[in-house]
C-alpha cells in the first residue's frame, strides 16, 4: 500500500492543465467514439485532449504500436451490468506492445497494465499528467466495483490531492479476491496538510503494478467523493432524509452540533445554492433539481466545515 501511493504521489507532479475540472463524468455515463481504426469508446466527450478520464487505449493505433484496447464501455446488455445507470467502465490488464512501452515507460511502471485515471495525454509531447483541478475541500473516494482477477492479482485505486504540487492528502483502496457482485469500495483519505487542494489525481488499476497478470478485469461505476468526518461532531448527528428525494430533501442535526448554513453542489461541482438552518433543521425544495448526485456540505457560524455527504434527487 505504502508503495502505491509513493509511486503515484511521485506520478502526480507531472505538468496540470488549467481547465477547471471538479468531479469528472463520476458515474461513466458520458462516452465518446473513436472511429479508429481499430474504433474505441472513450469515458470522455473529447478524448486525449480532454481534463478528465485518460485511459491507455490510444496506444491501441498502428502508429503507435497496436497495443490490445484496455477500457471498455459496458452497457445493459453485456456481460456485466452496469450498478447503476446506462453504462460502467470496465478495466483489463493487457501487455504492452514495445512500441506503446516506450511511449508510457517514463510515467507508469511495467509494459503489463490495465489502468483508467484522472488527466491528460499528449501523444506529440509524449506526456502524462494524472491530475487535474480540484479546489473542493478533502475528501475520502467511494467507488462501486467487481473484480476478477487472473492468479494471484491485485487491484487498486489510489487518490492524491496537491496542492503547489505538494501532496496535501492521499488515500487507497486494494482488493486482492474476486469479488463477482457489485461491491461499494471507500478509498479512506489520510490528511497530510491543512488547507484545500488545487488538483486531483485518481487511478483505478485492474492489477498489481508489481506483478500484473494479463487479463485481470476490474468493473467500476458510481465513483464519488463522500465526506471525511470532522472534529465538530459525529456523522450520526446529521440526518438527510428521504434519500432519494423527489420534491424536497431534509437535513436535521442532533446532538451538540450548531449548523448554519449548507452548500449544495451538483456532481460537476457546479454551486446549487446555500440554505440557511434554522433550529438545526433544514429543508431544500428539489423541484427544480434535475435528477442526479448532488454534495453537500454543511457549515458553522464561523464558517467551519461540520460535515459533508451525498444525496440524490430521482423524479
Amino acid at each position: 500500500m505504502k508503495k502505491i501511493l509513493l509511486s503515484l504521489s511521485a506520478i502526480a507532479f507531472l505538468a496540470l492543465p488549467s481547465v477547471k475540472a471538479q468531479y469528472i463524468n463520476p458515474d461513466f455515463e458520458t462516452w465518446s467514439h473513436t472511429a479508429g481504426p481499430p474504433a474505441y469508446d472513450d469515458p470522455n466527450t473529447t478524448p486525449l485532449t480532454s481534463d478528465g478520464w485518460q485511459e491507455l487505449n490510444f496506444t491501441s493505433s498502428t502508429l503507435l504500436g497496436s497495443s490490445p484496447i484496455s477500457v471498455y464501455k459496458e452497457s445493459m446488455d453485456s456481460t456485466i451490468m452496469p450498478f447503476h445507470g446506462s453504462y460502467c467502465a470496465k478495466i483489463e490488464t493487457i501487455a504492452l506492445s514495445a512500441t506503446t512501452d516506450g511511449l508510457v515507460g517514463n510515467h507508469l511502471p511495467n509494459d503489463t497494465l490495465g489502468v483508467l485515471f484522472t488527466g491528460t495525454v499528449n501523444e506529440i509531447t509524449q506526456k502524462i499528467a494524472l491530475k487535474v483541478p480540484f479546489t473542493l475541500p478533502v475528501t475520502n473516494y467511494n467507488f462501486y466495483y467487481q473484480y476478477y482477477p487472473i492468479g494471484a492479482d491485485t487491484a487498486f485505486c489510489t487518490v492524491v490531492y496537491t496542492r503547489h504540487d505538494s501532496v496535501i492528502a492521499e488515500g487507497a483502496f486494494e482488493q486482492k479476491t474476486a469479488t463477482t457482485s457489485w461491491t461499494m469500495a471507500t478509498v479512506n483519505v489520510t490528511i497530510l496538510k491543512a488547507g484545500l487542494p488545487d488538483s486531483m489525481g485518481i487511478m483505478f488499476s485492474s492489477s498489481s503494478f508489481h506483478k500484473p497478470h494479463q487479463g485481470s478485469e476490474l468493473y467500476v461505476d458510481d465513483a464519488t467523493n463522500t465526506g471525511i468526518p470532522s472534529i465538530f461532531g459525529n456523522n450520526d448527528a446529521v440526518q438527510v432524509y428521504p434519500n432519494p428525494a423527489k420534491n424536497e430533501i431534509n437535513i436535521s442535526i442532533s446532538g451538540n452540533i450548531q449548523g448554519s448554513h449548507v452548500e449544495v453542489y451538483d456532481i460537476t461541482g457546479k454551486a446549487v445554492g446555500t440554505y440557511s438552518m434554522h433550529n438545526n433543521l433544514l429543508t431544500i425544495n428539489t423541484q427544480s433539481f434535475n435528477n442526479g448526485l448532488y454534495l453537500y456540505r454543511l457549515l458553522d457560524d464561523s464558517g467551519n466545515q461540520l460535515k459533508t455527504g451525498k444525496f440524490s434527487v430521482v423524479k
